[in-house]
């Protein structure tokens, strides 16, 4: 299981404030933006799937109501190949290909170098990053919107932070009045500007940040304004602020123009909620880098930096005409794990399907990979008492293959574990969770115009998988 420690050092007194709002200076941290182009239009970056639950946080992220896992994952290049051919089950005709390969699918380490450089930089010479994960709590006021609106942002980074450095949310709110983070602690505040402190910009939101005697993150302290929830952007506002949280600098959007980190004034430019550069370089501060480190520590530590996943993939094809799809896996790379599933929203939710009644079932795979990055496959059937929008997640026939190795067909490889995992699960709108069986972390969706399909993933200590099927 992921645990979560609290620092107990004394902070030093150092304070960094991070002011984002209207494109105001902050003191000084903060870099000039270079004249940029016009804003471009955008959708809004996040599902609107109601999720207002902080212990929700370790749930995998949705983007733009389409994936889960990976945000900027596309379906999977024709150059991969087919290594297997997987059966879904006996009541089914079809078979899943499977194929592996590598993708070129993370930041080249002279980019994160020069990247993490400029922050180091900015920061004065040294890296900014807290010394054991913090602990996310709410000042006493905040809303259901704010704390969906905070978990949506969670979910992004801990879908990008080692598993040992997964955010937490506190299940209580502090008491009224208190705007102050304790150590080891991001506080969020959802208030109207005009009630933040001296020293943070008037607009949208505003960080305040604490190192101590030996250099580390100690706490810090978000403000957001409530009132701003309706732009389509406030997610990634509240995700910007918690990256500054975590010692990230402003980026020069002329040189990292897709970062989430630019000043808001760039925001335009930022087509990802969170780019594959803002990923990489959480994965490499708080999985590879030490607070401290310096512009020539990055060249040392980061040597042996992956910017080529290992995938292992599937997919169906079903609805009229194979009009749907469902693709879903998991990436290797850099010592972690991250499954991943891709395909189209319903049109309406699952209860209000008037095709469906009574019961339904989906039949298909799951695809994962351990911590060794041994290859793990097997069945997976979701069923769903209508009734009652509750049912059962079993993944059975579990084997495993050798590291990074192309699986076998069906019976090739060694039984993983005792070969069986299950789940009771909820629907949620087209989402579902788990709500008892095994440990594990289950987020899923369905998949197509009539809910033809599902997909979703796994997060386990010792297993990351994908899943997807058909009804």
């Amino acid at each position: 299981m992921r645990t979560y420690f609290i620092p107990t050092l004394v902070a030093a007194g150092v304070v960094v404030l991070s002011g984002c709002g209207g494109g105001s200076s902050s003191n000084g941290i903060r870099p000039e933006a270079p004249t940029s182009p016009p804003p471009v239009e955008m959708p809004p970056p996040v599902s609107t799937v109601p999720i207002p639950h902080p212990e929700r946080a370790s749930q995998a992220p949705m983007v733009l109501e389409l994936s889960i896992g990976l945000p900027n994952l596309a379906p999977p290049p024709p150059a991969v190949t087919t290594v297997a051919r997987h059966t879904t089950s006996a009541s089914h005709t079809g078979w899943m290909p499977v194929t592996t390969g590598v993708i070129a699918d993370g930041v080249p380490r002279a980019e994160l170098i020069r990247y993490l450089g400029a922050d180091i930089a900015a920061s004065g010479g040294t890296l900014d990053r807290f010394a054991s994960p913090p602990v996310i709590h709410f000042a006493a006021g905040a809303t259901d919107q704010d704390i969906d609106a905070t978990v949506q942002a969670v979910q992004m980074l801990n879908a990008a932070l080692p598993d040992a450095w997964q955010l937490a949310i506190g299940a209580t709110a502090k008491a009224a009045g208190i705007h102050q983070a304790t150590i080891g602690e991001i506080l969020m505040v959802f208030a109207d500007d005009d009630e933040w402190p001296v020293g943070c910009d008037h607009g949208l939101a505003c960080s305040i940040t604490h190192t101590n005697a030996l250099g580390d993150i100690a706490s810090a302290t978000i403000f957001a304004d409530p009132d701003q929830q309706n732009d389509p952007m406030y997610v990634a506002w509240l995700a910007h602020e918690m990256l500054h949280a975590l010692g990230r600098k402003h980026a020069n959007p002329q040189q990292f123009p897709r970062s989430l980190m630019v000043p808001m004034e760039n925001f335009g430019l930022v087509f990802e909620l969170l780019d594959t550069l803002d990923r990489d370089a959480l994965l490499a501060v708080y999985g590879m880098l030490e607070a401290g480190d310096t512009s020539a520590d990055l060249y040392r530590k980061l040597g042996a930096w992956e910017d080529e996943s290992f995938h292992v993939m599937g997919g169906f094809l079903f609805g009229a005409g194979n009009a749907d799809s469902v693709w879903f896996g998991v990436a290797d790379r850099n010592e972690e794990q991250f499954p991943w599933v891709i395909g189209p929203n319903p049109s309406t939710a699952l209860a209000d399907n008037p095709q469906l009644s009574g019961s339904a079932r989906w039949e298909g795979r799951l695809l994962g990979m351990t911590p060794t990055a041994r290859i793990v496959a097997g069945v997976a059937e979701l069923g769903i008492d209508l009734a009652t929008l509750s049912g059962e997640l079993a993944f059975t026939g579990l084997e495993q293959w050798a590291p990074r190795a192309n699986p076998g067909d069906i019976g090739t490889g060694t039984r993983w574990g005792d070969g069986d995992l299950r789940y009771g699960v909820e629907v949620q709108g087209n989402t579902f969770v788990q709500t008892g069986g095994d440990t594990g972390i289950v987020t899923g969706k369905f998949i197509g115009d009539a809910h033809g399909g599902m997909g979703g993933v796994l997060e386990r200590d010792d297993l990351d998988a994908a899943f997807g099927g058909t009804r």
